[in-house]
């Protein structure tokens, strides 16, 4: 089932001869077209072995995404460093960023997407360490894909399709199978 999702969804089975451009590029265009109600979509890449203060960067971003990915780095908080900081393949919804839930989860972010035009996100994370994935240690591994609305409620709540999609998004990003990325995360 996992290996046949994305061919359903019209996603591509391999990145084939790609530069990691272009499969970042790949990427973000199947987000897009999955969650269609998305204002931009980014890749936030976390450095697990540098060491550093702050580990993530925006590895690839439409529309104002790399805006509001550098607050919550800056901020080090907010969805997409919490599905980041999971380990897990899992989703993270902010269905209204307005919210008092939200303040309360996320308070100096939520202030920084009301002022950015952000009311709801989705943060898919993508536990893919250098170690579980056999990358080199100079290498970067995905740390989550974020998605941004300006409306409330904008993405569905099905984790089973944000899983879906993130473990689409490392058999991408990895060369293996859905369901061996899906797989190695438990």
């Amino acid at each position: 089932m996992l290996n046949s999702w994305a061919a359903a969804h019209g996603l591509a089975s391999t990145a084939g001869a790609l530069q990691y451009h272009d499969v970042l590029e790949l990427v973000l265009q199947a987000g897009a077209a999955l969650y269609g109600d998305c204002r931009s979509v980014s890749l936030t890449s976390i450095d697990q072995l540098s060491g550093d203060q702050n580990p993530y960067t925006t590895a690839a971003a439409t529309g104002g995404s790399s805006v509001i990915d550098a607050a919550q780095h800056r901020l080090n908080e907010g969805p997409c460093i919490e599905a980041t900081e999971m380990d897990l393949l899992t989703a993270v919804y902010a269905d209204d960023l307005a919210t008092a839930d939200a303040h309360g989860c996320w308070p100096r972010f939520s202030e920084a997407a009301g002022t950015l035009g952000v009311r709801s996100s989705l943060s898919v994370a993508l536990p893919w360490s250098a170690f579980r994935v056999g990358l080199q240690a100079d290498q970067r591994a995905i740390g989550s894909i974020n998605f941004y609305s300006s409306e409330a409620h904008a993405f569905d709540q099905s984790e089973v399709k944000a899983m879906m999609f993130g473990a689409w998004v490392g058999s991408i990003l990895t060369g293996k199978t859905p369901a061996e990325v899906y797989e190695g995360c438990f």
